[in-house]
């Protein structure tokens, strides 16, 4: 019992120790989000030594931007002055996260010149209230880090809810309607003018209609003042696979505001490919990886045509980007409803390097099968795939 209470005695007394160090560390060395935190003489200024000196003396240390819109920025510029009788020199501190000390117009001030502090902010991919800081080191013995403040709050004028559609297996034979709620949380009286697409070549299977949103629906948005609901239908008439397309909304916002809408998704029907390993049927994409130029891949795969007249559909290969992607399709195996015809995509070796691997800045392969099906006049397979030497 005796050992219990001197080590319950001992942590007690190691806890009031240490949060009496904490807050001396606190009183001592503020917490300015970073590691080791500010020391009192960057919030104070120090004691003037004797002699001539440096004095930097900003015109302010703080400024608010107030309200700011999303994915803007926001730009000002502090003043300092040298209140010495001695050469100030400045030069570039730390920032914090989203903050740039964009300028810095001189570097060294004679005593009674001024320099000007640009301080910018960036507000894209941020909401809520923020403060940031970006500090300037100076020769000031009174003053070695003035720390400059900016502060506001990121608020979304517009927002589209949901802001991108995902539409997963569409039939090909019926349309499809989504609903986007657009809030505006601005009081300004939001209008939406118009819209344009992304891919103008399957354009005409889109139709998007915009209706005033009704005011409780609007109430219920918390800091909305108005709205707009968008339906954008997809029609019969896209090829089979996968679909991607933007829909730019237009608006009467400040400095002609867009908002964009991403709508992607797969059309699906009677006809259908399966493959093997490396073959995604969501997205009607096969990938082939990197090659080098003396390899030769082939990959062989199955497209099902469903239906009473499964027989009867005609399909042939249509276009190829690039030209040496090769494909061929086999002997059609006709079962009761279900025809099966087999299709090989060939890369022969012995080709320059390129890249046809999907990503951002390289657009994958394609493969375009030809139907005479009434509903699905198209199937587009992509092909991913790159060349190396």
């Amino acid at each position: 019992m005796r050992t219990w209470l001197i080590a319950a005695g001992s942590v007690v007394i190691g806890a009031v120790l240490g949060v009496g160090l904490s807050v001396a560390r606190i009183h001592n060395r503020p917490w300015d989000g970073t590691p080791n935190g500010l020391n009192e003489g960057d919030l104070a200024a120090k004691p003037a030594p004797e002699g001539p000196h440096p004095r930097a003396v900003p015109n302010q240390t703080a400024f608010d931007f107030g309200v700011m819109d999303t994915d803007t920025h926001g730009k000002h510029e502090f003043i300092i002055t040298n209140y010495g009788d001695a050469v100030l020199t400045l030069q570039k501190g730390d920032t914090s996260c989203k903050c740039t000390l964009a300028d810095l117009d001189k570097t060294e001030l004679q005593p009674g010149e001024s320099a000007k502090v640009t301080v910018e902010w960036h507000t894209k991919g941020f909401l809520g209230p923020y403060r940031q800081t970006a500090a300037v080191l100076t020769n000031d013995p009174t003053r070695h880090r003035l720390a400059l403040s900016i502060s506001g709050r990121v608020v979304a004028i517009v927002r589209p809810i949901p802001d991108e559609l995902a539409l997963s297996s569409l039939p090909s034979t019926s349309p499809h309607t989504a609903t986007v709620n657009v809030f505006c949380y601005k009081p300004y009286p939001f209008q939406i003018t118009g819209h344009e697409f992304s891919d103008p070549a399957i354009a005409q299977a889109f139709d998007v209609r915009t209706e005033p949103m009704p005011e409780d629906q609007v109430k219920a948005e918390s800091g909305a003042t108005s709205g707009h609901i968008v339906h954008i239908t997809v029609k019969p008439g896209l090829p089979l696979g996968p679909f991607q397309q933007t829909i730019t909304l237009k608006t009467n916002l400040p400095g002609d505001r867009t908002i964009p809408i991403p709508v992607k998704g797969t059309v699906v029907g009677d006809i259908r490919v399966v493959g093997p390993a490396g073959w995604d049927s969501n997205t009607n994409t096969l990938y082939l990886g990197t090659l080098g130029s003396h390899e030769e891949v082939q990959r062989s795969l199955m497209i099902f045509i469903r239906g009473s007249e499964a027989k009867n559909i005609k399909v042939e290969i249509g276009r190829r980007e690039p030209e040496f992607l090769e494909a061929t399709l086999g002997a059609r195996i006709t079962s009761g409803d279900v025809t099966r015809i087999p299709l090989t995509i060939r890369i022969p070796k012995g080709g320059e390097p390129v890249d046809y691997s999907g990503t951002e800045s390289a657009k994958p392969g394609q493969i375009v099968l030809k139907t005479d099906h009434p509903l699905a006049k198209e199937l587009s397979i992509k092909v991913r795939f790159a060349i190396r030497k």
